[in-house]
């Protein structure tokens, strides 16, 4: 029963909201009202929205061109 109890306090949380629209194809500022709307958020969702707190110029095409450029100011930590 404790090797169950483990096993289950181990798995990673998962979101089950599905938003009404993908929010990758929002604009900066769409983006920002769309967070305060939502329950959770994605890691790429925070990413991002990091991001924009940061430098709100225009933000590095791919996730991890996106990460990289918070872990070169020390926004994110590697790993």
């Amino acid at each position: 029963m404790l090797s169950g109890l483990v096993v289950v306090g181990c798995l990673a949380p998962h979101r089950t909201y599905q938003p009404p629209q993908d929010p990758s194809a929002l604009d900066d500022t769409a983006f920002l009202h769309y967070l305060a709307t939502v329950p959770t958020v994605t890691v790429a969702e925070g990413v991002r929205a990091v991001g924009l707190l940061l430098d709100p110029a225009p933000r590095p095409a791919t996730f991890d061109d996106q990460r990289c450029r918070l872990e070169k100011v020390g926004a994110l930590k590697p790993g």
